[in-house]
């Protein structure tokens, strides 16, 4: 959801509650459910006046600009992913009758600043409750490795990252000029051992400063409501996400594409059963 859009019992800039869910009504449900302004988080939205769940029926979509982007301009992303979630991303246009418009995003490749930055912030906020430095061990590589750079974040490093991201926020705010909504892949590769690690190799190509989930974070850091949904298999059965990311504050858009996709290409409720 947009950021304040649920409330956070401690304030954070890039932290925002969502919901895993099998349709997308139940998301708008859940939105309908925790939506509001809470005292403790100044930065908690109002309490919508419509009932997303309503919206992700009703709201007319129809003539909404639409840009697709294969990496948001710094991804290292596997072809078939974007094969996949392409021709997800075609059916849509086709179905909520949106005017496709031409992208060209080219954003900096800043995740790995920003996953400096909120190490910094949670190894403080850890340390101060008495769970680190003592227990790092007990965590698996990736957030060891985040937390660890960002407990070595100095003053002006901060800075530097927060003016970048302050870039970063300008730059992709600019794109909703001329565009509605953004269509995307939603991960770089298909899914790994949950075990990791998380492979630096994708498509061939060096992934170690962009990862297996290069795009998510923007949404994060620019406050964009973002969905992602089913969009196919890939030859290994491993399935697939399209993004659907939109401006400011205008999560019911995101919640009616979400669903006329999920009208027109139904996707499976429950896991396949192994032998």
């Amino acid at each position: 959801p947009s950021h304040g859009r649920i409330p956070l019992e401690r304030e954070s800039v890039f932290t925002v509650l969502g919901a895993l869910t099998t349709s997308v009504l139940d998301t708008a449900r859940y939105l309908d459910v925790a939506a509001g302004h809470h005292p403790i988080d100044r930065m908690s939205l109002p309490r919508p006046d419509q009932s997303y769940e309503k919206l992700a029926e009703s709201l007319d979509v129809s003539g909404l600009r639409v840009g697709w982007s294969d990496d948001f301009g710094y991804g290292v992303m596997e072809h078939e992913i974007v094969e996949i979630a392409y021709t997800a991303a075609e059916a849509l246009i086709s179905t909520a009758r949106l005017e496709r418009r031409k992208l060209e995003l080219a954003l900096e490749t800043i995740r790995p600043l920003w996953r400096r930055l909120v190490g910094g912030r949670t190894w403080s906020n850890l340390c101060q409750e008495g769970y680190l430095p003592d227990r790092i061990g007990e965590l698996s590589n990736v957030p060891q490795q985040s937390l660890l750079a960002g407990a070595k974040l100095t003053i002006g490093e901060v800075y530097e990252i927060e003016r970048r991201l302050s870039k970063l926020r300008r730059d992709f705010a600019a794109s909703f000029e001329d565009i509605d909504v953004i269509v995307s892949p939603t991960v770089a590769t298909e899914a790994f051992a949950a075990a990791g690690p998380a492979p630096e190799t994708i498509d061939g190509r060096d992934a170690s400063n962009t990862g297996p989930a290069p795009l998510g974070f923007i949404a994060n850091t620019c406050w964009n409501p973002a969905i992602s949904v089913p969009a196919g298999f890939t030859k290994s059965g491993m399935p697939v996400g399209l993004m659907i990311t939109v401006p400011q504050h205008r999560d019911d858009i995101a919640l009616r594409l979400a669903r006329l996709l999920e009208l027109a290409r139904p996707w499976p409720l429950t896991a396949p059963l192994q032998c």
